[in-house]
């Protein structure tokens, strides 16, 4: 037999169904073996993504929505600011509670925190740390007393950060009112549907509406209006999910779909956003704007001061989401203002039922008397004297 023959591929078979090896053959290399099927992992199978699922709790919500809508006949300036109060109501206002009844624990151990911060700085300037280092070794020493002080009395730092867990429902909940209206996508609504080929196109067609509906608003007085005008309305309403959106409006905002003629709303959000990171007592604020308390017994710490940073980020940050969001329709500012409007007046019923009090103590100036003055209620008049000696 031929060599030709033995190195054919497809020459015959030995017996047992074995094949005879000869040197033009090669052994099969690792990469074409086949590999062991690993248990619990099936071919053909896709993962779990996030995204489908929240688009399809975002599509439920809307859903709901709606039909809520069309059951109870409430038009949609009303019906939205329900929406976001209910959203308030059950998902956020527990976990503020959780974080404020936190907050209320911590600010019982201020004595505490403060002693070891007068201490810490003492034995820093003791051991003779250089200026350069002294902020820093008083913030490091100062967090790390803290939080052993916070784990022994169960008020880690991690669980201040359990009010976002409600954010998700927020999202959600404007999410939906978007959807309804017609905005244009946001972060979320890129990441739930993807960059389609009509994004770009997106904000145009939204701009064109807006400029449509305010020339026939202006020009409800003329017997007639542009053919092209109306019909742009008209097939901006008919893609909507619920067309009587742009008719259920209130006031100056007739039309929900729309951005606000008139810039209120966002000047409204801007205003009730500020006020919700404005501190409540008159020392904090002295304090926020780089003034000392009247009486000077407040004492900064070094977790104090980052806090006073951030919050002023913030309010930095609220002042302009209005004129960010100025060109967005109507809906959304009217959802967004009426959660910030609740959450200021859930604030204001916890702060009555759930008070927050930092006691600080003032330092000691060498000054002080050797006798100890009585308060304002318990002087004592000379009559009030003569009737105790009476009696």
């Amino acid at each position: 037999m031929s060599s030709a023959l033995w190195s054919h591929p497809l020459r015959a078979a030995k017996p047992l169904g074995l094949l005879s090896r000869t040197p033009n053959q090669l052994p099969l290399t690792r990469s074409k073996r086949l590999l062991p099927h690993r248990y619990g992992s099936q071919p053909g199978v896709r993962s779990f993504h996030i995204a489908p699922a929240a688009l399809a709790v975002v599509q439920a919500t809307q859903e709901a929505i709606i039909s809520l809508h069309s059951i109870t006949h409430i038009p949609w300036f009303l019906m939205i600011p329900c929406v976001a109060i209910g959203i308030n109501v059950v998902f956020r206002l527990p976990l503020n509670i959780y974080t404020r009844r936190i907050y209320q624990g911590r600010s019982k151990l201020g004595l505490v925190l403060q002693g070891w911060s007068w201490r810490i700085e003492r034995d820093v300037h003791q051991e003779g740390v250089s200026v350069a280092q002294h902020k820093k070794e008083v913030r490091k020493r100062y967090k790390k007393a803290a939080s052993r002080i916070y784990r022994k009395m169960g008020l880690q730092g991690w669980k201040l950060y359990s009010s976002i867990l409600g954010f998700p429902f927020w999202l959600t909940g404007i999410e939906s009112v978007r959807r309804i209206c017609g905005g244009p996508r946001g972060i979320l609504g890129a990441f739930l549907t993807g960059r389609n080929e009509d994004a770009a196109t997106a904000s145009s067609t939204q701009g064109d509406v807006e400029t449509a509906i305010s020339s026939t608003v202006a020009a409800d007085h003329v017997s007639t209006v542009d053919p092209s005008t109306a019909s742009l309305v008209a097939e901006h309403a008919r893609h909507l999910p619920d067309p009587s959106l742009t008719v259920e409006g209130y006031l100056w905002f007739p039309d929900l779909s729309v951005a606000d003629p008139y810039h209120l709303l966002p000047l409204a959000l801007s205003i009730v956003t500020v006020a919700n990171l404005l501190p409540k007592t008159r020392a904090e604020l002295r304090r926020l704007v780089g003034l000392k308390a009247d009486d000077g017994s407040t004492v900064e710490t070094p977790g104090t001061q980052s806090q006073l940073r951030m919050r002023r980020g913030l309010i930095l940050l609220g002042s302009m989401i209005g004129p960010i969001t100025a060109d967005l329709p109507a809906a959304l500012h009217l959802y967004w203002l009426t959660s910030s409007a609740t959450h200021w007046v859930t604030e204001k019923i916890l702060s009555h039922f759930i008070p927050i009090k930092a006691k600080v103590l003032g330092r000691c100036k060498g000054a002080e008397l050797h006798v100890i003055r009585p308060n304002r209620t318990e002087k004592i008049t000379p009559q009030a004297s003569q009737k105790n000696i009476k009696k």
